[in-house]
C-alpha cells in the first residue's frame, strides 16, 4: 500500500515540470544580464562597445525574454497549456536565438560577413518558427477574449526576421547614405515594430494586473485602434526611410506615436482607478512613457534633419535604457514570483523582495536617463559621467534583487513542504491524501494573474487542468490593499513612496553638485572670483553682453568701461561645435562653456586696463583675445594712476602669446639619454599584417589625459583611445573603414582621413564634448597615410597626441620577413599657467601655440615618445628582409630617414616605387639609397637586409631633429 508520500508525488509533479520549463527558458536572460555588467565595466577596452551593448540588451536580454513571457502569456490567455512534449521545441527556439546572438556578435567583431549572415539568418528562422508555433497553439484553442494579444505576438515575431535581414546588409560595405537608411528601417522594424508591439500587447492584461484592478471596458476596443497604428506606422516608417523620404518617414513616425500614445492614454485611465504602488508598475509606465516620447522626439529629428545616421545615434539611451530596459525589468519584477508560484504567500513574499524601494529605484533612473539623454554639451562632463553611473548602478540592482527574490520564493516552498510534510505526518490514513492535495494547488507555477471585468484579478491560466483559484494570489480591491501597501512599505525600509520620491531625486541632485564639484569651472562656476580692485569704485555696473565666435573671436573684442565701474560679462558660446571660456588676468572666469552655453563672469572694478583671453589651449594664439579699457568721462583711456593711456589698445595679452609661466621649458628637465619612466609601456613598432576583412571597424575615443613622451616629462596629451599617436590601421585597395569618433574630452575635436576621398563637411566637422559620429570612407588608393585631428589650430591638436597612421597596402606587395611602423611628429612645450583649467593630473608640460610658430620643437620623437627604442630595440636576424614604413605626421616637421650602416634597396613613396631591384631603371639591381625623404604629412617605406650583426641606428638625419629624440636601435643578432 503506498504512503502518503507516494501518493502525493504525482500531484507535486506537475509543478515541478512547469518550474522547470519557466528555469530553463529563462537561462539566457540571467546569462545576458551577467555577461551585460561585466562589458559594461569593460567597454572602453571592448571594440565596438556601444554595438555590442545595444544588441546584448536588444536581442539577448530583450529578444529572449519576449519569447519567454509571449509563450507564457499564450497559454494563460487561451487557456490552453502545451503538453510536455512540445517544451524541448520551445527550448530549442529559445537557444537559437541566443546561439545566433553570439554568433552574430563575433561576425560583427571579427569581421567575418559571411558569420553575421549566418547568425541573422538563425535569428530571424527562430523568431519565424515562433510566431507559426503562436497562430497555430491560437487555432487548436477555443475562441478567448484576449486572443488579440496572442495574434499580435505573432504579427510581430515576423517583424524581427525582416530587421535581421535589414542589420545583416548594414554590416556590409555601403555608401553612408544607404547605411543610415538602413539603420533608421532596421531600428524601426525591430525596436518601434518587434519589440514594441509585443510589449504594448501584453499591457494590454498585464497592467491592470500589476495594478490589481479592473480591466476597462473600452481596453480591447483602444487596443484594436492602437496596434494597427503602430504596425503601420513602423512598417511605413521603414519603406520611407529606405527609398529616400524623409517627410513620409517622419509622417510613418507620427503615425507610430499616436497608436503607442492611446496605449499610454489606456495605461493612464486605468491607474486612476488605483495608481501603481511599486517599481514594476512604476518602471513599465515609465517605459512607456518613453516610448511615446522618443518616437516623437525620431519623428521630429527625421523631418528637421532628414537620414541621417545621427538620428538613429542621438536616440539610443532613451530608446534602450529608457524603453527597453525599464519595460523589461518592470515586467520581469511581477512575471519572475508569479511564475515561481508557491502559494500565495510565497508570491507576496517574492514581489515584495523584488519591489525593494521600488519608487526611488524609478525615480532615480528615470532622471538619469532624462538628463544623459540631453544633447551634448548641456551637461558638463563631470555631471555626466556621474549620472551615468548612478543610472547604471540603480537599474542593475535589479540582478541582486531578482536573485533575492528567488531566495525568498525557495524559502517560502520549502517551509510549506514542511508544513505539509507535519501534517501528513499527523494526520489520519484516511485523511492523508487530501492534507496532501490541498495546499499544492496554490502554488502551481506558471500562473501570473489577468484581470477580469469584475474587479478581480483572475488567474491566467484558470479554466485549464484545474480550478481558477491556481496561480497567484487573488484579490479583490479592498480586500489586498492593505497587504500590498505593507509589503511596499516593510520592502523600502519603512519608507512612503513620497519620501523614496524625494530621496530619489535627492539622489540624482547629490550626483549633480558632486559634478560640479569635482570640475566647477566646466559648470561655469569661477573658482577665483573677480575680485575687485582695492581701488574705490563709483558704485556702478557695466553689463557687457560678449559672444564667442566660430572665428575664434570674441565679440566685442575691446570692452571700454568707466574708471572705477564694476564690469559684468555675459559670455555666449555661439560656436557651434567648440568649448571656450573667458579668463582675465586678474583671476576672472567664466569656467569652460559648452557650444550654446553661457555664463556670467564678474571681472570686478576697473581701475586699469586689464586683458582677457580664451585658455583652451591654441585659442589665445588665434585671436581669442579681449581688451578692457578703462575711460574718463570724455570717454577718452586712462591707466590706473588716471592719466591719460595713449598705448595701443590692442595690444597686452594678444600679443604676449604664451600664458604666464609658460616660459618654463620641460626639456630641461629630460635626459634623453635615459630609459622612459616605470610606468611607461613601450609601442610596439611591429605592424601586423592586413586582415581578411573588407570592412574595418574601430572606434577613436577622444581622451585628453596625461601621458609621457620623454624620460621625466608628462604632458597634457589630447589622444585618440588615451595613447599619445592614436591607433594604427591597416587594409587593402577597395576596404571600407567605419570609425567611430566619439568626444571624451573637454573641448571640440575632429579628425580627418588622408586615405579617404570624401567631402570634409560632415564627416571632418568638430563635435563637441559628450558628442559622436560616423567617418566612413573607402580606401581607393594604397600607401601610407596620415590621420589627425582638424579642429583648430590644427598644429596644436596634432602636437598634442592626435595621430596616426593608416596603411593601405599596394597590390601584390610581397611578403617579408619583418614589418614595421615608424611615425615621426614633433610637440612644443611649455609648463602650464597656474590657473589654467582641466589640465590632467600628474601632467607638468602643455604644448605652447607660440612655440609652434618659432618652429623650434622640445621634442621629436617616433611614435610617441623620445626614448623609447634607444631601450627597447627594433630586431632583426641577419639576412633577414626587413620592410619599415615610415611616416611624418608633423605638426611641421619633415624627416630625412637614415638607418646608420644599412643601404635601402627598395623605396616607396607616396604611393609610388621609386627603386626597386628589379626595375628596369635599375640594371642589375646595383641602385641602392641611403634616406627616405619626406615632408610633413608624406610617407612610405624602405625595405633592406642586414649582412651582419649588430647595432643599427635609425634616425632623422636633420641631425637637430634626431637630438631632439627621432632615433632608435635595430638590433640584429643570429
Amino acid at each position: 500500500m503506498p504512503s502518503p508520500a507516494a501518493t502525493e508525488h504525482p500531484a507535486a509533479a506537475k509543478p515541478r515540470r512547469g518550474r522547470s520549463w519557466h528555469r530553463t527558458a529563462g537561462k539566457p536572460v540571467r546569462w545576458w544580464l551577467v555577461a551585460l555588467v561585466v562589458v559594461i565595466g569593460v567597454h572602453r577596452w571592448i571594440p565596438e562597445a556601444r554595438w555590442l551593448m545595444v544588441h546584448m540588451v536588444t536581442l539577448g536580454l530583450i529578444t529572449t525574454s519576449i519569447m519567454v513571457w509571449s509563450q507564457h502569456f499564450t497559454e494563460a490567455l487561451l487557456h490552453h497549456k502545451l503538453p510536455d512534449t512540445d517544451r524541448p521545441r520551445q527550448i530549442v527556439r529559445i537557444y537559437g536565438v541566443t546561439a545566433g546572438t553570439v554568433l552574430l556578435i563575433a561576425g560583427m567583431l571579427g569581421g567575418w560577413w559571411w558569420l553575421t549572415v549566418v547568425a541573422a539568418t538563425v535569428i530571424g528562422a527562430m523568431l519565424t518558427w515562433h510566431g507559426l508555433a503562436l497562430l497555430r497553439q491560437l487555432r487548436e484553442a477555443l475562441p478567448a477574449r484576449f486572443g488579440i494579444t496572442v495574434r499580435w505576438y505573432a504579427t510581430a515575431s515576423f517583424f524581427l526576421p525582416v530587421g535581421a535581414v535589414f542589420g545583416a546588409i548594414l554590416a556590409r560595405d555601403l555608401p553612408a547614405e544607404w547605411h543610415a537608411r538602413l539603420l533608421l528601417a532596421h531600428q524601426a522594424v525591430n525596436v518601434l515594430g518587434f519589440v514594441g508591439l509585443t510589449v504594448s500587447a501584453t499591457l494590454l492584461t498585464l497592467w491592470p494586473t500589476i495594478l490589481r484592478t479592473r480591466m476597462r471596458d473600452d481596453a480591447v476596443r483602444l487596443s484594436r485602434i492602437a496596434l494597427p497604428l503602430m504596425a503601420a506606422g513602423s512598417l511605413l516608417s521603414a519603406l520611407f526611410a529606405l527609398t529616400g523620404h524623409p517627410a513620409l518617414t517622419a509622417a510613418g513616425l507620427a503615425l507610430y506615436t499616436v497608436g503607442a500614445a492611446l496605449i499610454g492614454v489606456l495605461m493612464l485611465r486605468t491607474a486612476q482607478r488605483r495608481r501603481p504602488e511599486g517599481y514594476m508598475g512604476w518602471s513599465l509606465a515609465s517605459g512607456v512613457a518613453w516610448l511615446v516620447v522618443t518616437s516623437a522626439l525620431a519623428a521630429w529629428l527625421v523631418a528637421t534633419r532628414g537620414l541621417e545616421t545621427s538620428v538613429a545615434q542621438t536616440l539610443t539611451v532613451p530608446f534602450v535604457a529608457g524603453f527597453l530596459v525599464q519595460t523589461l525589468f518592470g515586467a520581469m519584477s511581477y512575471i519572475l514570483p508569479s511564475t515561481m508560484g508557491g502559494g500565495p504567500a510565497a508570491v507576496r513574499a517574492s514581489l515584495a523582495a523584488m519591489n525593494r524601494a521600488g519608487v526611488y529605484r524609478a525615480t532615480v533612473a528615470n532622471l538619469c536617463i532624462a538628463l544623459f539623454a540631453l544633447p551634448a554639451g548641456v551637461l558638463p562632463s563631470w555631471v555626466r559621467a556621474l549620472v551615468s553611473i548612478v543610472g547604471a548602478v540603480v537599474l542593475a540592482a535589479f540582478i541582486p534583487l531578482m536573485i533575492s527574490s528567488a531566495k525568498v520564493s525557495v524559502a517560502a516552498r520549502r517551509r510549506m513542504v514542511a508544513e505539509r510534510a507535519a501534517r501528513a505526518s499527523s494526520a489520519e490514513d484516511d485523511a492523508a491524501p487530501h492534507a496532501a492535495a490541498s495546499p499544492s494547488r496554490p502554488g502551481r507555477a506558471g500562473s501570473v494573474p489577468t484581470p477580469s471585468s469584475s474587479g478581480e484579478a483572475e488567474p491566467a491560466n484558470a479554466g485549464h487542468g484545474g480550478s481558477s483559484s491556481r496561480g497567484a494570489p487573488t484579490q479583490r480591491e479592498g480586500d489586498g490593499s492593505a497587504r500590498r501597501q505593507s509589503a511596499a512599505s516593510s520592502s523600502a525600509g519603512g519608507a512612503s513612496p513620497l519620501t523614496q520620491l524625494l530621496a530619489g531625486v535627492l539622489t540624482v541632485v547629490l550626483a549633480v553638485a558632486a559634478g560640479i564639484t569635482i570640475a566647477p569651472q566646466s559648470a561655469g562656476f569661477s573658482l577665483s572670483g573677480g575680485g575687485g580692485s582695492a581701488a574705490e569704485g563709483t558704485g556702478e555696473t557695466t553689463e557687457v553682453t560678449m559672444h564667442a565666435r566660430e572665428d575664434m573671436r570674441f565679440d566685442p573684442s575691446e570692452i571700454r568701461v568707466p574708471r572705477g565701474n564694476r564690469l559684468v560679462i555675459t559670455l555666449v558660446n555661439e560656436d557651434p561645435s567648440m568649448v571656450h571660456d573667458l579668463v582675465f588676468a586678474n583671476g576672472a572666469t567664466s569656467g569652460r562653456l559648452d557650444p550654446g552655453a553661457t555664463a556670467t563672469v564678474d571681472v570686478g572694478v576697473v581701475t586699469d586696463p586689464l586683458d582677457g583671453w580664451c585658455s583652451v589651449i591654441g585659442h589665445r594664439s588665434m585671436g581669442m583675445t579681449v581688451n578692457v579699457v578703462p575711460v574718463d568721462e570724455n570717454g577718452q583711456a586712462v591707466s590706473g594712476d588716471g592719466t591719460h593711456d595713449h598705448s595701443s589698445a590692442a595690444g597686452g595679452a594678444a600679443d604676449s602669446g604664451t600664458a604666464a609661466g609658460s616660459e618654463a621649458d620641460p626639456a630641461q628637465s629630460a635626459d634623453l639619454n635615459a630609459a622612459p619612466g616605470k610606468g611607461f609601456t613601450t609601442r610596439s613598432p611591429v605592424l601586423e599584417p592586413a586582415s581578411e576583412e573588407t570592412v574595418h571597424r574601430v572606434t577613436l575615443d577622444v581622451q585628453e589625459v596625461a601621458r609621457e613622451v620623454a624620460p621625466g616629462v608628462t604632458m597634457d596629451a589630447w589622444t585618440y583611445n588615451g595613447q599619445y599617436m592614436g591607433p594604427t590601421l591597416r587594409g587593402k585597395v577597395g576596404d571600407t573603414f567605419e570609425v567611430i569618433l566619439e568626444n571624451h574630452g573637454s573641448m571640440g575635436h575632429s579628425v580627418d582621413f588622408h586615405a579617404g576621398d570624401v567631402s570634409p563637411d560632415e564627416p571632418m566637422r568638430t563635435i563637441a564634448p559628450g558628442e559622436s559620429l560616423v567617418y566612413r570612407f573607402k580606401a581607393q588608393r594604397s600607401g601610407i597615410w596620415l590621420y589627425h585631428c582638424s579642429s583648430m589650430p590644427m598644429s596644436t591638436h596634432v602636437a598634442a597626441g592626435m595621430f596616426g597612421a593608416v596603411v593601405i597596402d599596394p597590390p601584390d606587395l610581397p611578403a617579408v620577413d619583418r614589418e614595421y611602423l615608424l611615425v615621426q611628429n614633433e610637440t612644443y612645450l611649455s609648463a602650464p599657467d597656474e590657473n589654467q583649467p582641466d589640465v590632467p593630473e600628474g601632467a607638468g608640460a602643455v604644448v605652447d601655440p607660440e612655440k609652434i610658430k618659432t618652429g623650434q620643437p622640445t621634442f621629436t620623437m617616433f611614435n610617441g615618445h623620445a626614448t623609447q627604442y634607444m631601450h627597447a630595440p627594433l630586431t632583426a636576424r641577419p639576412d633577414e628582409r626587413v620592410r619599415i614604413w615610415v611616416l611624418a605626421a608633423g605638426p611641421s616637421k619633415g624627416l630625412s630617414f637614415h638607418v646608420v650602416g644599412g643601404q635601402f634597396d627598395t623605396v616607396y613613396k607616396e604611393g609610388a616605387y621609386q627603386l626597386t631591384p628589379s626595375a628596369t631603371n635599375n640594371p642589375g639591381g646595383t641602385g641602392g639609397a641611403q634616406a627616405l625623404d619626406l615632408a610633413s604629412a608624406q610617407g612610405g617605406f624602405v625595405e633592406l637586409s642586414f649582412p651582419e650583426a649588430g647595432t643599427y641606428t635609425f634616425v632623422n638625419h636633420s641631425f637637430a631633429e634626431a637630438e631632439r629624440g627621432a632615433k632608435g636601435l635595430i638590433r640584429v643578432a643570429d
